[in-house]
Formats: structure tokens, C-alpha cells, sequence
């Protein structure tokens, strides 16, 4: 049994990077952010039709990234821009015909700035932290009646500042476990001509001077950033975490991989897990046992990818939903502000035969 391709679609004529995609309980609908547009989709999971969109003003979004779709709300965690900010999370009724959300809550501490990627397990909804600041697993907890999220239940960061930036998690069947993508920057140089095109493209967006003013602010650290040595790490982790939502300070186990990758979004069905690699441009599926990945991929997916961040399994596990950022790439280094000539950005359809 492989996952072969089956279709690929642009959900919106507008070019825009698709960082996370998220199946209902039911396998019947699909969601999708659209960091660069400031909006959410929900799409019909046959015909790929657009269902409903939330939108600014109402919809109050700042860079949308990670998301959840329950049966009946849909959680987003917004990323915002300048991203040395605390994120927001905020949280829409699927059953409401408004499009302003429910329920919104800030990041309690200041040095958790980028809610990457969410999952959700019963009550209890990770957040994964990447940003400028702490990198951290961390879980709040989800009321289903009224969509309202209460403050930290646990938080684990220690084992992250040695090994690389937390990225995707999802919960295993049983849940007591998540599995955890994980990487370190690797900074190239950039030339002169890619620098000027990066600044031009910044100048020429909404909000373009926030972004351009952090894009400096960012260069000017790392130049003065002392070389560490340190090593650069991906790979995936396993986590315990109880009914209570308290999650290990380390991992069960984790698995290195042996040359440079940038693992994003996970995500598990029964016993496969899928992880997407957004350098080499690829899809990695995993036996797992519910207590243990098995050491090496049984497929990786190369074809009718352009640089994947979600690989995203339906309930029933038959298919796989890839997002494509579509963005051009130099030196193993993504040029997040330049899209590939031809229209890359895509979300690509995997089913699974034989």
C-alpha cells in the first residue's frame, strides 16, 4: 500500500504561502491558512469548492499559521507581524453565520512569539513555539461548548535549546504520546543580488516597513550572534504527556536525520506518520506503533511537490493533503519572498492504493 498521486489545486487565484491544512473529524471538510492573504478557507474535501472564508476585518487575523478543525470551531493560531510579539490564538463557531471570532487569547509570556503549528486531543490543545523567542512545547486547554482556551497547563523547553526549534506535533491514537519535528536555522550568506530583491519585495507589501524594519533588526543580531559550534539538528521526537496535559522535559525517543532537511508540520492517522520536508522538497511517511517511530521512512514523496510545509492525513487515513509554499530556494536556504516561476503554491492530493 502507497500513497500515489491523485490531483493538485489552487484554492485561490491570489499567490499566497499555505502553511497548514487541517481535515473536520468527518473527513468531509478541509481548512487552510493563508499566512500572506490574512485568511482562512474551508473547502468541501471532494470537490475542493469553497465553503466559507474568514477574512479581515471581521475575521481579526494577523499572519494565520497553525489550525485546528473540530466539529464545531475552528482554532487558529496567528503568528502576527512584526513576530516578536506574543502570539494569538483565535477561535470561530463553525454554526455562526458571523465571521468575527468567539474567543481570542494572547500568549501569556512575552517570549513565546511564534504559535507554529496546534494539535488537539480531547481537552487538550498543543501549541508548538518556534519563534524569535523561547522554543517550547506547550498546552492549554480547549473548552468544546463554548471554544474559550484557558492559560499554560504545562509547558517543556529545556531539551529544545540544545537540539533546534520545535515545529509540527500530533497526537498519537491513544493519546499519551506527540510527535515532534524539530530544527535549527542553518544561516547561508546571501548575495547582494538576493538581498535587494528580499528588500524591493518587502517595500512593495502590506505592511512592508514592519517587515523590512524586522528583516534588519534580524540581520543586525545575527552579525553580532557569537559562533557557538553548535551542531545543526532535525529530526522527530516522542513525547509523553498525560490526561492532564503535562508533557515530558525530554523525549522517549528521538531520530536524527543524517543530512541537512527543514522538518515542518506532522501529523499521525492509526499507526502512519507523515512529516513534511520543506528543503528537499519531499514527504516522509513513518510506521508508528503508538509508542515508537520506526528508524527510517517506508515512503518518501518526492513528485508534485514545491517545497511542502503540511502533509496532513484524513481520518481514514486513504488520503494525504500536502500544502506547497511554491517559493524558490538557494543553497538549502528558502527565499521566503520569492515564488517559482511557475506557480508552485498548490495544495497537492495523495491517495492511497494498492
Amino acid at each position: 500500500m502507497r500513497y500515489e498521486f491523485e490531483t493538485e489545486f489552487i484554492a485561490d487565484p491570489r499567490i499566497s504561502l499555505i502553511p497548514d491544512v487541517a481535515y473536520s473529524p468527518d473527513g468531509s471538510r478541509i481548512a487552510a491558512t493563508y499566512c500572506d492573504l490574512d485568511e482562512v478557507k474551508i473547502l468541501d474535501a471532494r470537490s475542493h469548492q469553497e465553503l466559507r472564508t474568514y477574512r479581515n476585518p471581521q475575521a481579526r487575523l494577523d499572519a494565520p499559521h497553525g489550525l485546528v478543525l473540530t466539529d464545531r470551531h475552528l482554532i487558529v493560531s496567528n503568528k502576527l507581524c512584526p513576530a516578536d510579539r506574543p502570539s494569538i490564538f483565535t477561535v470561530y463557531d463553525l454554526h455562526s453565520h458571523s465571521r468575527q471570532p468567539v474567543f481570542e487569547l494572547t500568549t501569556p509570556r512575552s517570549d513565546l512569539c511564534e504559535a507554529h503549528s496546534l494539535a488537539l486531543n480531547g481537552n487538550r490543545l498543543v501549541a508548538t513555539y518556534a519563534g524569535r523567542g523561547l522554543g517550547a512545547l506547550a498546552c492549554y486547554y480547549f473548552e468544546h461548548s463554548t471554544g474559550h482556551m484557558s492559560g499554560l497547563q504545562s509547558l517543556s523547553a529545556d531539551w529544545f535549546r540544545e537540539y533546534g526549534q520545535p515545529k509540527g506535533a500530533a497526537f498519537n491514537g491513544a493519546g499519551d504520546k506527540l510527535a515532534v519535528s524539530f530544527t535549527t536555522v542553518k544561516f547561508v550568506p546571501s548575495t547582494l543580488t538576493e538581498k535587494w530583491k528580499r528588500g524591493r519585495w518587502l517595500l512593495r507589501q502590506k505592511r512592508g516597513a514592519h517587515r523590512f524594519a524586522t528583516a534588519i533588526r534580524s540581520r543586525l543580531k545575527r552579525s553580532l550572534r557569537p559562533n557557538s559550534g553548535k551542531a545543526i539538528t532535525n529530526g522527530l521526537a516522542v513525547f509523553g504527556i498525560d490526561g492532564h496535559g503535562n508533557i515530558s522535559e525530554t523525549p522517549l525517543q528521538f531520530l536524527l536525520e543524517p543530512q541537512y532537511c527543514r522538518l515542518e508540520n506532522v501529523h499521525i492517522v492509526d499507526d502512519t506518520c507523515a512529516v513534511a520536508d520543506t528543503i528537499n522538497n519531499r514527504v516522509m511517511l513513518y510506521r508508528f506503533d503508538g509508542d515508537r517511530l520506526a528508524e527510517e521512512p517506508f515512503q518518501v514523496i518526492g513528485e508534485h511537490l514545491s517545497h511542502p510545509h503540511d502533509a496532513c492525513l484524513s481520518p481514514d487515513g486513504r488520503t494525504l493533503l500536502v500544502s506547497n509554499y511554491g517559493i524558490k530556494s538557494s543553497q538549502q536556504n528558502l527565499l521566503w519572498h520569492e515564488q517559482t516561476d511557475v506557480r508552485g503554491d498548490k495544495l497537492s492530493v495523495f491517495e492511497l492504493r494498492g
